[in-house]
């Protein structure tokens, strides 16, 4: 599959989503990208984030009721 993703974008995509679909922080989804590139995937095939995708580390750091 990823010999397929270096040449395949929609194939690179379909990796990427699900390597980064628990990804929390913009640093967990950066490794993420990086390992997929260092691959051999081309970094135009990958997508930056959504905006507004992660939350800010002071809501996140907030104590359950």
């Amino acid at each position: 599959m990823v010999r397929r993703a270096r040449i395949d974008e929609a194939a690179a995509r379909r990796i990427f989503g699900i390597l980064t679909w628990f990804s929390r922080t913009r640093e967990a989804y950066d490794r993420e990208r990086d390992f997929m590139i260092g691959q051999g995937i081309p970094a135009s095939f990958l997508p930056d984030p959504e905006p507004g995708r992660f939350v800010s580390s002071a809501s996140s750091s907030r104590a359950c009721p």
